[in-house]
């Protein structure tokens, strides 16, 4: 648990939020008192002790709910969608019975099965994602930098899984099943439902590569989303664009209000201003009979707003 922290530590540094050695310790002393299943709770310790500005409270949000938690809830829409695709009364749990039926008296050289393809045949999500996340780090895709290279480390994925192996595998034992009594019928549901497995296995390993890709590079996407309001119209703003525009537009503001310019002036009286004293006196051979002074004055800055109708 303490590497899962450091390394959201170093997703939050990378997206701009400042979190130091000691700060991300306090994390550390607060999963002694906490558990992920508490999961407000523990959001809250975390952004307690990893958040110092507000302004960075919603990049600590979106990369909280990016890397604690989402993908295993899509996983599982993924596959229920396959799932619900059998045929008009024939249900999931009657499907693997028969399978199981059939498998008991087949022989076992003939059921013999990866670890994925019996993941995939039971729809064991738990294993699967653990398996997602596996290859997922041996494929690199913390390396990913912008949408091009998505479909790239799908496929990267799905070939550190062997994902066409277990599905030839699985077609495989769809065909044996043929031979030991399966009704034609019921092997045309089982490809089906095998070809909508294949697919809602795709579409989740995607889902987890876009995540990615949001996780690594949260801060060039927000400000690439920024950016690209400047050369939108108003009439084209979507509620969500414009709550982005204001919070710029307040950030900018408050920034404005804050920055003191400094502006040196030549006084009677304050801190000798060596320079001037040196040059002044150059006629002088040098001799500082003219001394000239300079004092700091605090001024706001002057903000000129053009409004083009």
């Amino acid at each position: 648990m303490q590497r899962k922290i450091v390394e959201f530590g170093n997703l939050l540094r990378k997206s701009g939020v400042r979190v130091s050695v000691a700060e991300s310790i306090d994390a550390f002393d607060a999963l002694d008192h906490l558990s992920l299943d508490e999961r407000e709770i523990f959001k809250d310790a975390l952004r307690a002790s990893m958040v110092k500005k507000s302004d960075d409270i919603n990049t600590f949000d979106q990369l909280f709910d990016l890397y604690w938690s989402g993908f295993y809830d899509e996983l599982r829409s993924s596959f229920d969608q396959a799932a619900g695709g059998l045929p008009e009364g024939m249900d999931m749990s009657e499907l693997m019975e028969r399978l199981q039926e059939l498998m008991a008296q087949m022989d076992p050289q003939d059921v013999d099965l990866s670890e994925l393809a019996q993941a995939l045949l039971t729809m064991d999500l738990d294993q699967l994602e653990q398996m997602i996340r596996q290859a997922a780090e041996q494929a690199g895709t913390s390396r990913i930098e912008n949408m091009l290279q998505v479909g790239f480390f799908t496929r990267r994925i799905m070939e550190q899984m062997n994902a066409e192996g277990a599905m030839g595998q699985l077609e495989e034992l769809a065909q044996r099943l043929r031979e030991a009594g399966m009704g034609d019928d019921e092997v045309e549901n089982l490809l089906g439902h095998l070809g909508r497995i294949q697919e809602a296995l795709r579409k989740s390993i995607r889902n987890f590569t876009e995540r990615e890709l949001q996780k690594q590079n949260l801060d060039y996407m927000e400000k690439f989303r920024r950016e690209s309001l400047l050369d939108k119209s108003f009439y084209n703003l979507t509620e969500e664009e414009i709550r982005q525009m204001r919070e710029v537009v307040t950030r900018l503001a408050q920034r404005i209000k804050n920055i003191l310019s400094i502006r040196r002036r030549r006084q009677k009286k304050g801190k000798l201003d060596l320079h001037y004293t040196l040059r002044k006196n150059m006629s002088h051979g040098g001799v500082p009979f003219e001394v000239v002074y300079k004092q700091k004055k605090k001024d706001r800055p002057k903000l000129v707003i053009l409004c083009d109708v």
